[in-house]
C-alpha cells in the first residue's frame, strides 16, 4: 500500500510506502487498481518502482479519473469513469 494523501484529502506530492510487496512480482502479470487518480503522482511513482521489479506486464486500473486534475504523462490501461474537479 503507498500513500501521496497522509490525513489530508488533497496529495501532498510525496509518495510513502505503508507495505511493501510481499511476493515477488518477477515475470508476473501485474495490475494496479487505484480508486481514484488526479494528479496521477501515486500511480506513476508505483509504474515506475514496480517496472525495476520487472514483471512481466504492468498495467493501472481505475475506478475514478479527474482528468483536469492529472499533473504528469501517465498511460491509465482502464478508466471506469472521468469525473470533474
Amino acid at each position: 500500500a503507498v500513500s501521496s494523501y497522509g490525513s489530508s484529502t488533497s496529495s501532498s506530492g510525496v509518495v510513502r510506502i505503508l507495505k511493501d510487496l510481499d511476493r515477488d512480482i518477477n515475470d508476473r502479470d501485474v495490475l494496479i487498481v487505484e480508486d481514484i487518480v488526479d494528479s496521477g503522482l501515486t500511480p506513476k511513482w508505483l509504474l515506475r518502482n514496480l517496472a525495476t521489479r520487472r514483471p512481466r506486464s504492468l498495467k493501472v486500473c481505475t475506478l475514478l479519473r479527474k482528468p483536469d486534475a492529472v499533473r504528469v504523462d501517465l498511460d491509465i490501461d482502464y478508466i471506469g469513469f472521468d469525473i470533474p474537479n
